[in-house]
């Protein structure tokens, strides 16, 4: 679960809104105001292929397709190994997110540098991320 791999609170004290990486209950007052746009980081070979299929059977899958449907801009921050990105259906989605408004980073554009792996995990190159959301 990429929720495991941010500072949620870090995101708290910047935004002054919860993380939320799942379903709201029944009842909860959790609504947060609509994003001026939305990031994919890291988009895995799962995600962007049942992304770009239509299925919403992850509460992240059901945000995204809900994106799409909303016009809202999304920044896709492609990473898989290179073995799965030279699978046919990989390209065919990517080439289907990109007909439907999504900003699609080069597939390296985040992964970490040589090195740059600590304890906790890879440490992601987030500067394109930021750049192509500034850019919007």
């Amino acid at each position: 679960r990429a929720a495991n791999w941010l500072d949620a609170d870090a995101l708290v004290t910047r935004t002054g809104y919860p993380v939320r990486h799942d379903y709201r209950s029944a009842g909860d007052d959790g609504a947060l105001p609509k994003p001026d746009a939305l990031a994919l980081v890291p988009a895995t070979f799962n995600t962007i292929n049942k992304w770009a299929a239509g299925v919403s059977d992850t509460f992240a899958l059901g945000i995204l397709n809900e994106a799409i449907g909303l016009r809202m801009p999304v920044i896709v921050a492609p990473y898989a190994k290179s073995s799965l990105t030279a699978h046919p259906v990989f390209a065919e989605s990517l080439a289907r997110l990109r007909l439907w408004g999504a900003t699609v980073l080069p597939k390296e554009a985040i992964r970490p540098l040589p090195g740059s792996v600590t304890a906790d995990g890879p440490v992601f190159d987030w500067q394109f991320v930021i750049d192509a959301v500034t850019a919007l």
